[in-house]
């Protein structure tokens, strides 16, 4: 299955207040989930509390340059937010409590056949936690144009 290909078929249902309050609530340090931001020049884990901080992280990737020379080997900047999607659909479920997002997680990545691809999977993975953050938003009001503003003139 090519990368540019990977379209992302599961619809969330949109939570109810409730649920995406804890859904985007941070977890303490031992529920934590460890990332691996892989870079050049090495390996950096890190700690992500909640969904929020998950799409943060994946942010960082830009792990769709692969294959292109150019990208790869004009400035080295090549980027990897490394995630298993099995551990973070457990995280997921177990820790955030939102099996729908966890299922669609799994059920998604399971559709790319070669394990040994990863983009793909990270492609589907962000989608679908941006998804389900922006879907909290909504139900709780949150603007998110006026906290990125509020955040960049901190």
């Amino acid at each position: 299955m090519a990368m540019e290909f990977v379209t992302v078929d599961a619809k969330l249902a949109i939570p109810g207040v409730e649920a995406a309050r804890a859904f985007l609530q941070e977890c303490g340090f031992d529920d934590r989930l460890v990332g691996v931001l892989m870079k050049a020049s090495g390996m950096l884990p890190m700690d992500l509390y909640s969904l929020e901080h998950v799409l943060s992280f994946f942010a960082y990737d830009n792990s769709d340059a692969i294959g292109d020379e150019a990208a790869v080997f004009q400035e080295r900047r090549l980027g990897v937010s490394y995630l298993a999607p099995g551990r973070l659909a457990r995280w997921i479920s177990e820790v955030v409590g939102d099996r729908e997002l966890a299922e669609a997680i799994e059920v998604e990545a399971a559709r790319i056949e070669d394990p040994h691809v990863y983009p793909p999977r990270m492609r589907i993975m962000r989608e679908l936690v941006s998804a389900r953050v922006l879907q909290c938003y909504e139900v709780l009001g949150i603007d998110m144009e006026a906290e990125t503003a509020s955040a960049t003139s901190r």
